[in-house]
């Protein structure tokens, strides 16, 4: 067991990413409550061989921002990248959207944040996946405040791009209003499934799709 070290009072949404060099990395959003101006993206390191995490560093803060839902992912060509969204401060979730930066040693260093989808309401949970040449970013809108009152109206997408994120194209999965948080496997070749979290809570539902676009 290696416990994680607590730096802000609230920590949520974690996400792991492992390295070759067989590090460990644990990204999550942290500060007083959810939706608040402190709330930053830190990372803690298990380095190989090791039983205790690093002290988490705070890789991005902004007091306008509420700054949540850290997805690592390490491309092909060995550069990380992080992508996380940011609301604006006790708001609500319907202006939100969707930041990077990047790594190419391992998470020792990053680049300064910077915004890379804006359209309002734009929120990621869980990683991407590769496919051929294809990255895929699972991702949901928010259009609403909250998300019990017209969390009808959230709705899924996917991201992708083909030239190692220089340009990504988005494809909307139909039927898919009030259905957020889209986790996304590789099963074959040209074979991904998603699961999807219900707005209502009622069941998980999956979709599948031969290349990322039609679901």
């Amino acid at each position: 067991q290696a416990y994680l070290p607590v730096i802000f009072a609230n920590s949520h949404a974690s996400n792991l990413l492992f390295l070759p060099n067989g590090d460990l990395l644990c990204t999550w959003f942290s500060g007083s409550r959810e939706g608040a101006s402190d709330v930053a993206i830190v990372l803690s390191r298990l380095d190989k061989g090791s039983t205790q995490w690093t002290k988490p560093v705070v890789l991005a803060q902004d007091s306008r921002y509420s700054l949540q839902n850290p997805v690592p992912f390490r491309a092909p060509d060995g550069k990380l990248w992080l992508f996380h969204t940011a609301q604006l401060a006790g708001k609500g979730q319907a202006n939100s959207m969707i930041e990077v930066m990047t790594s190419s040693d391992n998470g020792r260093t990053w680049t300064k944040t910077k915004p890379l989808f804006t359209e309002p309401g734009s929120f990621d949970r869980h990683p991407l996946v590769v496919s051929g040449d294809d990255w895929v970013l699972p991702m949901y809108f928010t259009p609403s405040r909250g998300i019990v009152t017209g969390a009808e109206n959230n709705y899924s997408a996917m991201k992708i791009t083909n030239d190692k994120g220089a340009h990504w194209k988005q494809c909307d999965v139909p039927q898919s209003g009030g259905l957020v948080q889209p986790s996304v496997l590789r099963l074959a070749p040209h074979r991904l499934i998603a699961f999807f979290r219900s707005r209502f809570a009622d069941w998980i539902y999956k979709s599948e799709s031969s290349d990322g676009c039609k679901w």
